[in-house]
């Protein structure tokens, strides 16, 4: 038997016989062994039965996470050479770190000198690192076009990553990377 209450807030509510009921359960998780019932009412109490070739994997809702955020993915997604860090923080800290190094490496600021440009410069670079750890989706933002190109051009070079996780399943996190150098002149 199966004791179903009602509330809202504090107030109990009464359940009207013949009435359909749906009970969803809390957590989208399985828990092993788990099946699904139906129920019919009969003399004002429901029959409980076990539905046939049915499991509670047939009817969850797959959600479709489009993008998480790096600030708030559950697991980050990994660098080469971030692998053995073992809290999600330390990733972090190691994937910004070495992204940040790769950049600085690559990056050829003496682009900004054949523009006659001078002093600080900044170029704002968004990313997705996709599903697969692919970098997709760059665009760049900097005083002038070919500042913009020779960010996308070096982002276009990190390597493939682990892909970030939210809820164990594979998603898409976007990163955001300002590249800021400066200019003699």
């Amino acid at each position: 038997m199966l004791l179903i209450e009602a509330n809202q807030g504090a107030i109990a509510l009464e359940l009207k016989d013949n009435l359909p009921i749906e009970i969803s359960f809390p957590t989208k998780n399985k828990k092993e062994g788990m099946q699904l019932f139906s129920g019919e009412w009969e003399d004002k109490n429901i029959n409980w039965t076990l539905q046939n070739d049915s499991s509670v994997d047939d009817l969850l809702v797959h959600e479709e996470i489009v993008d998480v955020p790096f600030n708030v993915v559950d697991e980050v997604p990994v660098f080469l050479g971030c692998e053995d860090e073992s809290t999600n923080e330390a990733q972090k800290k190691c994937m910004t770190d070495a992204i940040s190094k790769f950049v600085s490496r690559k990056f050829n600021a003496d682009v900004a000198l054949g523009l006659g440009l001078s002093g600080r410069q900044r170029v704002n670079s968004i990313f997705k690192i996709d599903k697969e750890g692919s970098i997709v989706s760059i665009q760049s933002r900097g005083s002038h076009p070919r500042l913009s190109d020779e960010a996308d051009r070096v982002i276009n070079l990190l390597p493939k990553m682990i892909p970030g996780k939210q809820r164990g399943q594979a998603v898409n996190v976007p990163y955001s990377l300002p590249i800021i150098f400066e200019i003699d002149g």
